[in-house]
């Protein structure tokens, strides 16, 4: 059935409202910054263990998980009683999915978790979404074992996930031109249909979670050409801001869809609130992968002026 968010009633619990879209990075990967330690704070490299616990309490406490696009286009089906959720994975990092000598999948990498505990739980949809960077020498190849990109790939589609924008070189799009935009989400749109020609891509994630500072150029997240390539996407997504709001919530909206750091403790605490209190996520301002630094979206007047569906409010 269609996920329809239950009506409020005074006499019982409050129901659950949002959907919790969780960004995730690394597992049991080397520390995240140098001289840090190796789970940090913010969440960008968690254990592996703390992947499956989050993932039963997901189950136990009745989510469901779905695709982004499900979400933002109203089509989310969930089982009647549960609440959708999105798991999301940025980077394409080897600990979210490595084949071992064999060729068989490591079942401590992320990916393999996911179908050890759909075997555990064959009524647990295999969902979510990989935002992938372009590969390059730069940044390597999607997981990081060369060879193997084209099969992964086209293997989590098979297996209805979906895969994300996530740029050609991961910079930071706060003062990028109109120009360096559109290159940077076309080439990577571009990458990955060589990979796999049929592959939709149809959303993007913010390389650390920063829109471009100029508000007339917020479009260019949306749609861009380059050549003969040409990118279209239906939502952005941020890096924290808390629960992103439910389609038909005024303050939902796709092209600013937060998600949450699985920071030590956040996304149980989210996931055991279920909606009996509002929680947000703390800012990451953590050093990135190449240097730069996380910062929570604020939008600016000007943005939204620029892109009218960008509202002030959603992270002030």
């Amino acid at each position: 059935m269609l996920y329809q968010p239950p009506p409020s009633n005074p006499s019982m619990a409050k129901p659950w409202h949002g959907i919790p879209v969780i960004a995730y990075h690394e597992f049991d990967g080397p520390a995240e910054f140098s001289g840090g330690p190796r789970y940090d704070v913010h969440g960008l490299n968690i254990r592996i263990e703390t992947f499956r616990m989050q993932l039963q309490l997901m189950y136990d406490k009745g989510f469901w998980p779905v695709n982004l696009t499900a979400v933002i286009r109203r089509q989310a089906r969930v089982p009647e009683g549960k609440a959708p959720i999105v798991l999301t994975f940025d980077d394409g990092r080897p600990s979210q999915f490595r084949y071992l000598s064999g060729g068989k999948i490591d079942p401590k990498c992320a990916i393999g978790t996911l179908i050890d505990f759909h075997r555990a739980h064959p009524d647990w949809p295999l969902r979510g979404d990989f935002y992938l960077i372009a590969g390059s020498d730069r940044n390597g190849v999607p997981f990081d074992q060369e060879g193997s990109e084209r099969a992964k790939v086209r293997w989590l589609a098979a297996q209805g996930f979906e895969i994300g924008n996530h740029t050609l070189t991961h910079p930071s799009f706060r003062f990028l031109s109109g120009s360096k935009i559109v290159h940077e989400l076309a080439g990577c749109d571009r990458y990955l249909k060589s990979l796999a020609p049929k592959l939709r891509v149809e959303t993007f994630a913010l390389p650390y979670g920063q829109p471009p500072r100029d508000g007339s150029l917020w479009p260019l997240l949306r749609n861009g050409r380059e050549g003969r390539s040409a990118y279209h996407n239906i939502g952005v997504a941020l890096f924290g801001g808390g629960v992103c709001p439910e389609p038909g919530d005024p303050n939902f909206n796709p092209w600013a869809i937060p998600r949450i750091a699985p920071s030590p403790g956040l996304v149980e605490k989210i996931l055991s609130s279920r909606g009996n209190e509002r929680i947000e996520s703390e800012p990451a301002n953590p050093t990135g992968r190449e240097g730069r630094q996380f910062n929570q979206v604020q939008l600016t007047a000007e943005q939204s002026r620029a892109f009218p569906s960008v509202r002030v409010s959603l992270h002030q």
